[in-house]
């Protein structure tokens, strides 16, 4: 299912090993796409005006 409005989730952490970790753990279950700010900031719908 295709949202109209991406889902965000970050990941973090204090040393570079805990993120891989992190990551290889987490990511086959939640990630489904990797996007640069770029990319994400161009899938955003356009901003609602108020009138």
């Amino acid at each position: 299912m295709r949202r109209s409005c991406p889902l965000v989730a970050v990941l973090a952490a204090f040393r570079p090993e805990a993120m891989q970790a992190t990551s290889k753990v987490n990511a086959p279950a939640h990630v489904h796409a990797v996007l640069t700010a770029e990319e994400f900031i161009s899938a955003l719908p356009p901003a609602a005006t108020s009138s």
